[in-house]
């Protein structure tokens, strides 16, 4: 068979430059997924993707690709956990997910907003997460959470024979449903704290499967324990601050009197000093109050 040199170069070089192009996407893919998790890690969110289980206390999450929890393995989310998924992950659970929240630190699940992203999203974006997706043996454990802004909010399998007890939780902004066990859609209402038990379920009447906790449930106001003591010590110092303005201005007027009632020279210069100290103490006391007031006053409306 004969060869043609120059094709031959040729195809070697364009196999060069393809086999180049194809490491130099992969490398440029890998290190802008680096630094996209660190963009994320600067914002103190952390990262989750993959297989998980362990426990995870108070503080912000981000699942940036497809979250499971495998079969035998636990994953606890505790009070005031936030939840936040990228467009289009999920998180599949065939072990057990438990997430307890309490009424002043409620556990949230939801999509991560447009503007939030390493590289923002047009806000028209539809941005959704898929939702939880539970396998056939799959437990669910979930007390006052919500499940926000995913397209299918939580969904179990056609033969689902897990247990599932979602006791307080509340669905808002869920595209397609709320939830769905095996083909049954359960109409659960938004913006409603509800109960609902897989043991009690019943397909044919999957109305009675649920029930409303609550139509109208706020979680009660944060309460921050520093509050009242900063309250308390910016209203000490109010007072204590207009008090001394009050005291040292009249013990200012008092020796400027006595400064002109003075014999000689000597002696109102004197009570002239006194009286300009006191006057400058009044003067720092008025200063200390009036801070004094301003943070009373935003400690009350905070």
């Amino acid at each position: 068979m004969h060869f043609n040199p120059p094709i031959v170069k040729i195809c070697f070089l364009k196999s060069v430059v393809l086999i180049f192009l194809f490491c130099y996407t992969c490398f440029s893919q890998i290190n802008l997924k680096a630094e996209e998790e660190e963009y994320y890690k600067n914002k103190h969110y952390t990262i989750l993707k993959g297989e998980q289980e362990s426990d995870y206390p108070r503080g912000v999450y981000l699942v940036t690709e497809n979250v499971v929890i495998k079969e035998g393995k636990t994953m606890t989310f505790m009070p005031g956990a936030l939840v936040l998924f990228k467009k289009d992950t999920r998180m599949t659970v065939k072990g057990r997910l438990i997430c307890k929240g309490s009424p002043s630190a409620t556990i949230t699940f939801a999509r991560l907003a447009n503007d939030k992203y390493f590289i923002p999203l047009d806000s028209n974006v539809d941005a959704r997460w898929d939702g939880i997706f539970v396998s056939d043996s799959g437990n669910v454990e979930l007390s006052f959470c919500n499940i926000n802004g995913s397209k299918y909010g939580i969904e179990a399998t056609a033969s689902y024979r897990g247990i599932m007890v979602i006791d307080t939780v509340m669905f808002v902004d869920n595209k397609f449903q709320n939830l769905k066990i095996g083909n049954t859609v359960i109409d659960i209402p938004e913006k409603h704290y509800v109960f609902f038990s897989s043991l009690k379920f019943n397909p044919n009447k999957p109305e009675e499967s649920y029930k409303v906790v609550s139509s109208n449930y706020v979680p009660p106001k944060k309460v921050y324990k520093w509050k009242k003591p900063v309250q308390f010590t910016c209203g000490g110092v109010a007072l204590a601050g207009l008090a001394a303005y009050g005291v040292c201005s009249y013990m200012a007027y008092d020796y400027q009197n006595k400064s002109n009632k003075a014999s000689n020279p000597q002696e109102a210069n004197d009570y002239y000093n006194k009286g300009k100290t006191m006057a400058n103490i009044g003067n720092a006391g008025l200063i200390v109050g009036i801070l004094g007031a301003i943070g009373f006053s935003v400690m009350f409306f905070f």
